[in-house]
């Protein structure tokens, strides 16, 4: 039967990670603190950045509501699931993959 090279490379990558498990596991965890530690800071600085640009946002919307005169309910709509996106999805990656602190 024939492999072919995305199995048999697949298959090696798998067995490695599998016999090196049991090194990371038998130190202590220090050496994953710099990955959660950038992954607190990126999510805490794109929800700032979040909350600055759907401020502006806002505020642009508002201003062209009051100079056309008419209402657009989809791009208000549209404003509002995007701050919800924003507001949590950055907060649910830092809670999944952060440090938890």
């Amino acid at each position: 039967m024939i492999i072919n090279k995305t199995v048999r490379y697949s298959l090696a990558i798998a067995a490695g990670l599998l016999l090196t498990a049991p090194a990371f596991a038998a130190g202590d965890a220090s050496w994953i603190g710099d990955a959660t530690s950038v992954i607190d800071n990126a999510g805490a600085g794109l929800q700032k950045l979040g909350y600055a640009i759907i401020g502006l946002t806002v505020v642009a919307t508002g201003i062209l509501i009051s100079v056309v005169g008419k209402t657009d309910l989809v791009r208000i709509g549209t404003i509002v699931i995007g701050g919800i996106l924003v507001s949590f999805g950055a907060a649910f990656a830092t809670g999944l993959f952060g440090s938890g602190g």
